[in-house]
């Protein structure tokens, strides 16, 4: 990419609780370098979750609530993923609001230029399909001002209506 800075937008319903991958950069986010990852859920839970890894092995991992009743599928949600690997920050936003954040080293390094997947893992067999649908996404590298988050934000919102 270039850049090791990534926002990912996306305004989606999910339909259950197996793990699925929103967008992964590359085969898989665990191992490598310079990787990133939007799940929806995680762990076979209801939470939202993202990663992001530079040239560390320390690899963060967030979960936008400790209870997560109230994500239960169906649930739709405009969610926003932040990071940035020189920062050692990774954030992710549920409806505008911070949900979480992650700091710790991720080393240095810029993220992968390597396929975007979306909707599952691309590994050797394919896997971890996202349950649901995605109305919108957006997915972009290299720093925003807070008037093209904004735009890039309600653009995705716009969508955050699904049928049955």
């Amino acid at each position: 990419t270039g850049t090791d800075e990534v926002r990912v937008f996306v305004a989606l319903r999910k339909f259950g609780s197996s793990t699925g991958m929103v967008a992964e950069i590359g085969a898989s986010s665990l191992t490598g370098t310079g990787r990133f990852y939007l799940a929806a859920p995680e762990d076979g839970s209801e939470h939202y979750s993202a990663l992001s890894r530079g040239t560390a092995e320390a690899v963060l991992t967030l979960r936008a609530s400790t209870s997560a009743a109230w994500l239960a599928a169906p649930h739709s949600a405009l969610l926003r993923m932040h990071s940035r690997i020189s920062s050692n920050i990774t954030s992710l936003l549920l409806s505008g609001t911070q949900y979480a954040q992650a700091t710790g080293t991720q080393g240095g390094g810029n993220y992968a230029n390597e396929t975007i997947n979306i909707g599952a893992r691309n590994a050797a067999s394919p896997s971890l399909f996202f349950a649901g649908r995605i109305a919108s996404l957006a997915i972009i590298g290299g720093p925003m001002t807070a008037e093209q988050i904004a735009v890039a934000e309600a653009l995705c919102g716009a969508d955050l209506t699904f049928s049955p």
